[in-house]
């Protein structure tokens, strides 16, 4: 049984603002959570999350993520950005550490991974026809994320 969230979730999609319907069920909440907005409870309470925001394969450049547990202040919320050949994540949460993973568009390569205005060493995952980049675990705090792309 999915654990219940409260939820604040929105895109920017072709200029307009979409949010939850009323009524959807917490399966389709939940697949939309961790599929196209990538976040996944890894631990209890956000203790470990996983961020694999895949909005680009949905043509959207701009998401704003909030995903909380009421009872115990579990939490994780991300702004995602991409434009041009940069990808870049802003996020926090009550994560002891951050899986951090990004949806490469197609045809691109990374030039430079920059953690916190820090470049940092990240490879590469293929799974089927996608390829992702991944980071090294990040720990707890505020952090940003910034892709360039070639």
């Amino acid at each position: 049984m999915p654990k219940k969230a409260a939820v604040s979730f929105s895109a920017e999609i072709s200029g307009l603002h979409f949010g939850i319907p009323d009524g959807w069920n917490g399966s389709v909440l939940y697949a939309l959570f961790e599929g196209l907005a990538g976040v996944k409870d890894l631990g209890s309470a956000f203790s470990r999350t996983a961020l694999t925001p895949r909005w680009g394969a949905a043509g959207v450049p701009s998401a704003d993520v909030t995903l909380r547990y009421p009872a115990c202040k579990g939490y994780c919320a991300y702004k995602y950005r991409a434009g041009g050949r940069k990808l870049q994540i802003e996020f926090t949460g009550s994560a002891e550490q951050f899986d951090v993973e990004f949806l490469l568009p197609p045809g691109s390569r990374v030039q430079k991974t920059r953690l916190n205005g820090r470049e940092i060493a990240s490879s590469l995952r293929r799974i089927e026809d996608s390829n992702y980049l991944v980071l090294a675990p990040i720990p707890a705090g505020v952090h940003q994320v910034d892709v360039d792309l070639a």
